[in-house]
């Protein structure tokens, strides 16, 4: 009988420790992130950081000060070229060829990295850049704002800032926001009131007009309506709405004829929506979780973070990048600051995370997601490359 007991008790505990073994493998293999993160290069600016870009590929990291002072750097953390401009940088963009770098100040000035000046500016007489796009095919889109009066201007330009098309947008009392597709066919204009309009950027066109209901509940300096527009005219909207009385959350699709074809209610507020570009699926960030749908609302990919909530986040072709903020109720220490993440869309992978505690900090990854680039306001630049080189894991999918 003893013999026997002894044989069960040695079984019993080999079962445990294979299945404990399990766990840890699953762990290593489908939790752990394929690479990590590792520290290029640091730089402090003499002046305070407004604006920042990293190129395509990660090859240039272009960092734009309230001084008007434009720095490149290339990528041991050098300084390839500067520039002073008259005022604040406002907003940077890298083309697609990573040549040239998009300035915008009261105008927006084309530098060549090559050359290492402005070759051309883009302005008008009584108006100022708001806001431009810069699309897939090299060309771009410019929103001015009269000095004197409502009346506001798009224009559409090829590379050179020649421009292509232009159209009047009508007067609006109300704030507002637009957003562009990334083959600069449409662009979608939302008020705070729940106005909607979509245009043709070839024409100035109207393609459907239209008035969020359940209305919009504005009573926040945040803008409370979240759009994106594909390169197909598919829009996606997000907003917080009252709905007799009751605040909730809509997200809907709708087509480029201006139907709604699909909807849905959330559960807790939106953070952010974009669409991938390659224009079949979008994210929607809330603060309980981060989706991302096709154009018919089926879920494709869904992330929750115990502890945290999504604060922020961004979609490529084939990852998915959150950042997240631990509950503001939360009391345990190990839970404050924020974790970044990288996902892959297909297994769900995470490619890479990273944990920071400073509050004042930025973040942007180039569009293949293996370079982060950490901006400290209001002058401290860090810039992070990926690397496959987890030990633990690779040698675990090795063996298994």
């Amino acid at each position: 009988m003893r013999i026997k007991g002894s044989l069960q008790s040695k079984f019993t505990f080999k079962l445990i420790a294979l299945f404990v073994l399990g766990i840890i493998l699953i762990y290593i293999l489908f939790h752990l992130p394929i690479g990590t993160l590792k520290k290029a290069w640091s730089v402090d600016s003499l002046s305070n950081i407004n604006a920042y870009a990293v190129s395509p590929s990660g090859r240039w990291v272009a960092i734009g000060q309230v001084d008007g002072l434009l720095k490149l750097f290339q990528e041991d953390g050098t300084v390839l070229a500067s520039h002073d401009f008259e005022d604040p940088i406002r907003k940077i963009l890298f083309s697609i060829d990573e040549k040239l770098l998009y300035v915008n100040t009261s105008v927006v000035s084309c530098f060549s990295i090559q050359e290492k000046k402005v070759i051309w500016q883009k302005f008008k007489k009584d108006f100022s850049v708001e806001n431009f796009w810069l699309y897939r095919n090299q060309q771009l889109g410019f929103l001015f704002s009269s000095k004197f009066n409502l009346n506001r201007l798009y224009t559409h330009t090829d590379s050179k800032g020649i421009t292509l098309h232009e159209f009047s947008l009508p007067e609006m009392f109300y704030r507002y926001t637009m957003e562009a597709s990334e083959n600069g066919l449409y662009v979608i204009l939302v008020q705070s009131n729940g106005d909607i309009q979509l245009f043709q950027t070839n024409n100035g066109f109207t393609l459907w007009n239209d008035h969020l209901d359940p209305p919009v509940e504005d009573d926040s300096a945040v803008f409370p309506i979240l759009a994106d527009v594909n390169n197909t005219g598919h829009t996606v909207l997000a907003y917080t709405a009252s709905d007799y009385g009751k605040i909730t959350y809509i997200a809907v699709i709708i087509d480029p004829k201006g139907e709604h074809i699909w909807k849905t209610k959330a559960e807790s507020a939106f953070q952010s929506v974009q669409f991938a570009q390659d224009s079949s699926k979008w994210l929607l960030s809330m603060d309980h979780a981060t989706q991302v749908l096709d154009l018919k609302g089926h879920l494709l990919f869904q992330r929750k973070q115990y502890g945290y909530a999504p604060v922020w986040a961004s979609i490529g072709n084939t990852t998915v990048l959150i950042g997240y903020n631990a509950y503001k109720k939360s009391s345990d220490e190990s839970l404050k600051g924020t974790i970044i993440k990288l996902f892959a869309l297909t297994k769900e992978d995470v490619l890479w995370q990273r944990k920071v505690i400073a509050e004042t900090g930025e973040y942007l990854v180039n569009r293949n997601g293996y370079i982060l680039l950490e901006v400290i306001k209001p002058n401290q630049v860090n810039l992070y490359r990926w690397t496959d080189k987890n030990f633990i894991r690779r040698v675990c999918l090795w063996l298994f």
